[in-house]
């Protein structure tokens, strides 16, 4: 149990006043301040007892919200927006005695209740996001810092015993009347969208609260859960993204539709029925794919990699294969596979080299949507949008990161089964567009059109014959994980570059003039690219050149080179 009595001052409203607060707001933060109690009883009653049709700017229950949804706000992106000190994480943000007036006078139910009501996007604003900020701030401390039987601090009693239940019996309302006024919703949400962000977190937390606090799956059963979540998604993704003020948004609603989509109790017909019915519900599916497309692409921001990234990635591939057919002329109409590929390269810049299989499986689900855009390609006239770098850039980075993570000391045997499986997907990706670059010069119909050969042939200058030398120097452990794989790979890869022009005598020589100028770390972006500035020999064997400190500490850590550069020096 945590102990309150050794809070630290970490709350910025409980010692300051914003400066945009008038003075009602100052006076009303005080009296939270000293009785929080009697702060949140006047509350109540304002709320209770209002006799006109809309609550106005400048109310006092308005100053009220505003104080409490600064006060209770979880929502990083609204604390840097607004220049303000870090947003709540636990109930010694809030203040202890905040925090236990809140708790013990059942001020998350009526948050419930505010939430549930009809009228709640109808008020002027900023109602609506005030009470969706306390919510998700409540929420999320509740469910993150306090255990089930929600004590609120050292000597004291438990909450009653109904608390939980009240408030667990109003979500199910609550999520219909989102559902019911998401059009309002959505088109109020302003120009930096934190009101989708808000309530994507909101929904995250109370699907942890229902199901993982308090076992309560039944609530989340027949509502329009994953509606909502995929809904506020695609609406907030894009502008969130676009605006320099805003990080990491979108990443955390996909963990929540990844957990969706894996409890079949809630899925009613099956997933692919479910992503169905949000077309025939009226969510656009070009909308929910340029969010994605958004989200992972050039504006994609530093915070999309590892374990996030490839939430996202797994959800794309729900669409994307989806049986239905709803979401296939979106599927030409969005550059999906520029994402993917940008994506890919932000985890190979930001991502952690230990995250060694959320690395592997992440280029396995591109490669899996590489294969279902590669299918529609051949299938359809009007095939998806690709460019040649791009594919071949996924291509590559497949490659680069088997020879990688084979040489890594120790191979766990689940880590070896996913290398056999990625060796698979690459053998076969990269026969697929070996033929169909062969098809596109040997015959007069082809798949891939004259732009797309020439952005592959271009592509391939740079970065095929380091690839080649890559499963040449690794193809022995290779050969280990599968020998048919890596047989086909270099086969094909082979072939592939000498129908795009390229000759391995030249490449050989160019390269290897280059390599002079690369970093020896096989994750760093200058290993297959010359480094801007001069590099620094390893100290021990003279041999190994890095290009940064950190590049030489993770080399001799992870890549192996502690035990050579020890038989190269004592030899």
């Amino acid at each position: 149990m945590r102990d309150f009595t050794t809070s630290v001052d970490l709350c910025y409203w409980r010692t300051h006043d914003h400066p945009s607060w008038n003075r009602a707001e100052k006076a009303f933060a005080q009296t939270f301040r000293d009785d929080p109690v009697a702060a949140l009883q006047r509350f109540r009653s304002l709320y209770t007892s209002r006799k006109t049709p809309r609550i106005a700017l400048g109310s006092e229950l308005m100053s009220c919200a505003i104080v409490l949804g600064d006060f209770f706000t979880a929502l990083d992106e609204k604390m840097d927006m607004d220049r303000r000190h870090f947003p709540i994480d636990n109930p010694e943000d809030i203040g202890v005695p905040q925090w236990r007036a809140c708790a013990s006078s059942g001020f998350p139910v009526l948050l419930m209740d505010m939430a549930s009501d009809d009228r709640l996007f109808d008020e002027e604003e900023p109602w609506a996001d005030c009470i969706l900020h306390m919510l998700y701030g409540v929420t999320y401390v509740w469910r993150e810092q306090l255990l089930p039987n929600h004590f609120v601090g050292p000597g004291k009693p438990p909450l009653p015993d109904d608390t939980a239940s009240r408030f667990l019996d109003r979500v199910q309302p609550f999520l219909a009347n989102l559902w019911k006024n998401r059009q309002q919703a959505t088109r109020e949400c302003g120009e930096l969208n934190l009101r989708c962000k808000t309530i994507q977190n909101l929904l995250r937390e109370l699907y942890k609260l229902c199901i993982n606090k308090f076992q309560r799956v039944d609530t989340m059963k027949d509502t329009k859960l994953a509606h909502i979540d995929i809904l506020f998604f695609a609406v907030g993704s894009p502008l969130h993204i676009a605006s320099p003020q805003i990080v990491g948004s979108g990443i955390w609603g996909m963990e929540l539709f990844m957990n969706l989509y894996a409890q079949e109790s809630l899925r009613k017909s099956g997933g692919a029925g479910m992503l169905e019915r949000f077309v025939t519900d009226g969510i656009d599916p070009e909308r929910i794919l340029n969010a994605f497309a958004v989200l992972m692409g050039d504006h994609g921001r530093r915070e999309m990699a590892d374990r996030q990234l490839k939430h996202t990635l797994h959800c794309l591939t729900f669409f994307i294969t989806d049986t239905s057919g709803a979401y296939l002329d979106a599927m030409c109409s969005v550059p999906l596979i520029h994402s993917v590929a940008m994506s890919l390269q932000r985890q190979e810049r930001y991502g952690i080299v230990d995250y060694g299989q959320d690395n592997l499986e992440m280029w396995s689900i591109s490669a899996m949507i590489l294969r279902t855009l590669f299918d529609l390609l051949v299938e359809r006239v009007d095939g998806p949008k690709m460019h040649g770098e791009d594919v071949l850039y996924i291509l590559t980075r497949g490659i680069n990161l088997c020879a990688s993570y084979v040489k890594f000391p120790g191979l766990k045997l689940d880590t070896r089964k996913l290398l056999k499986d990625m060796l698979g997907a690459l053998s076969e990706n990269v026969t697929l567009w070996r033929q169909a670059v062969q098809d596109s010069i040997t015959e007069e119909s082809s798949t891939i059109n004259e732009v797309v050969l020439e952005q592959l042939r271009e592509s391939a200058r740079l970065n095929w014959y380091p690839s080649l030398s890559d499963l040449r120097d690794t193809q022995k452990e290779l050969e280990s994980i599968s020998s048919p794989a890596t047989t086909s790979i270099i086969r094909n890869w082979e072939q592939l570059g000498r129908h795009l022009g390229c000759d391995e005598i030249t490449e050989r020589k160019r390269v290897e003039g280059q390599r002079r100028r690369m970093c020896a770390w096989s994750s760093c972006k200058y290993h297959r690219m010359p480094a801007p500035a001069s590099l620094r020999s390893c100290g021990g064997c003279g041999e190994r050149k890095y290009c940064s400190t950190e590049c030489q500490r993770s080399d001799w850590k992870e890549g192996g080179h502690k035990s050579r550069c020890r038989r190269i020096k004592s030899a």
